[in-house]
């Protein structure tokens, strides 16, 4: 499931991110890992607040559906 489907205030465990070469480098070094848990903090219009490694990141939504959990 992407992560921009996920509801506020749930959590999950990252499974991989997906996209081309740029946008996986992209995410990845922001700390979109594999095995990552990630909370959604605020979900509006697809565009999503999250919380990762005790740092907040906000998403739009074509990175986020990246991201899958």
């Amino acid at each position: 499931m992407p992560l921009n489907l996920l509801s506020n205030g749930t959590s999950g465990t990252i499974a991989r991110v997906s996209g081309g070469e740029e946008e996986r480098k992209f995410l990845m070094n922001l700390g979109f890992l594999p095995g990552v848990e990630v909370k959604v903090i605020n979900s509006f219009s697809g565009n999503i607040i999250v919380d990762i490694k005790s740092s907040r990141i906000a998403l739009n939504k074509e990175m986020a559906r990246h991201i899958l959990i």
